[in-house]
């Protein structure tokens, strides 16, 4: 005749079964991803001018295109009174470093101009709206870096974009691209000038190619 087993054990298995269950649950969830994660720290933090309460954070996250690594960014703004704006670069690049807070520019007016490698990105805080331009996808700075005179020799890489100004008004704007280290043979910069806020941008060919 079997023998029974008594109730306070399977009371007790149940008990430690349920302990068990509450203690892993935690641990399962963290390596699940369902768990709360730290909160992801920007790579910088560009403050607006004093009693601005404007911020603009860089995030930047690492990936590999082929065989090279390239850096994604993503960015947020921080606005007095509203949800912060997120938005992300167009295009990854090579560059692991962050963006450098003295190019970016709060104002004049309800904007932010901000450059980063060879792109422009004004941020309209009315609406908002974000305006994105590369110099490495403008067809008539391409076709100069391509004309015979340079022997190909003329190269975006050698140049870096300054802080976009942009008027009052949020019209007119200015941006150049000035070399990183001068050579009497090339343009020391690069000029563009826009006529709508930095949504597109012109190459002004008569100035950046004076005396060549």
């Amino acid at each position: 005749m079997k023998s029974a087993t008594p109730i306070w054990v399977w009371i007790a298995v149940i008990a430690a079964g349920i302990a068990l269950g509450l203690g892993l649950r935690p641990l399962l969830q963290g390596g699940l991803g369902g768990g709360s994660s730290a909160t992801e720290s920007a790579a910088i933090r560009c403050a607006g001018p004093e009693g601005s309460e404007l911020a603009l954070s860089e995030f930047i996250a690492s990936g590999v295109d082929g065989t090279s690594t390239v850096y994604s960014r993503r960015y947020q703004l921080e606005r007095p009174g509203q949800v912060p704006l997120a938005f992300s670069a167009e295009n990854p690049d090579a560059d692991s470093a962050a963006i450098d807070c003295s190019n970016v520019r709060f104002g004049p007016g309800p904007r932010i101009a901000f450059t980063r490698a060879q792109s422009v990105n004004i941020i309209e805080l009315v609406g908002p709206t974000v305006k994105s331009w590369s110099a490495g996808s403008d067809k008539t700075l391409n076709a100069v870096l391509l004309e015979p005179r340079w022997k190909l020799g003329l190269q975006l890489s050698d140049y870096r974009v300054g802080a976009a100004e942009i008027d009052e008004a949020g019209k007119v704007g200015r941006v150049a691209l000035t070399r990183v280290k001068p050579e009497p043979a090339f343009p020391q910069r690069l000029n563009f000038t826009s006529d709508n806020g930095g949504s597109t941008w012109t190459f002004d060919k008569t100035s950046s190619l004076a005396g060549f």
